[in-house]
């Protein structure tokens, strides 16, 4: 049957692929977006509680990492509903994510436990973005 939008999918057609793959990706995405929750509100405290060099900086990190955190848990979202853009968001801010947790590793002052935390989800969400079943899922219309 078609109208004026073009041909009606049926309700099997429009409903998104939920593998388990797709949901494991949306789960560490989501998980990822609490806790750049977490990191905001942990970063909000201390830009009134702990002394500053400067008030400015500290405030525009916070809002920096609310807005990562808007947009990953938006991310994580959007996976279950097999929107096509989450594997390209989703990979760029893995990269990302990645380099800054490898950094952690050999910077200035190493500390390879939050090198870890930053590398190992991502390295996950990259294996996941590349599985037959997300790639399809996100292909859809």
């Amino acid at each position: 049957m078609s109208g004026v939008g073009g041909p009606r999918r049926s309700e099997e057609d429009s409903a998104p692929i939920r593998t388990p793959a797709v949901v494991a990706l949306a789960v560490l995405l989501l998980a990822e977006g609490v806790a750049l929750v977490v990191i905001t509100v942990v970063l909000i405290v201390e830009t009134f509680t702990a002394p500053s060099t400067s008030i400015t900086s500290a405030i525009a990190l916070a809002v920096c990492a609310g807005i990562a955190a808007a947009a990953i848990l938006a991310a994580g979202r959007a996976t279950l509903h097999a929107a096509k853009w989450v594997r390209a968001f989703a990979f760029t801010a893995v990269i990302v994510q990645a380099f800054v947790g490898l950094y952690a590793f050999q910077g200035p002052q190493p500390r390879p436990d939050v090198g870890a935390a930053l590398v190992v989800p991502a390295l996950a969400i990259l294996i996941l973005l590349f599985t037959p079943s997300v790639i399809e899922a996100t292909r859809r219309n």
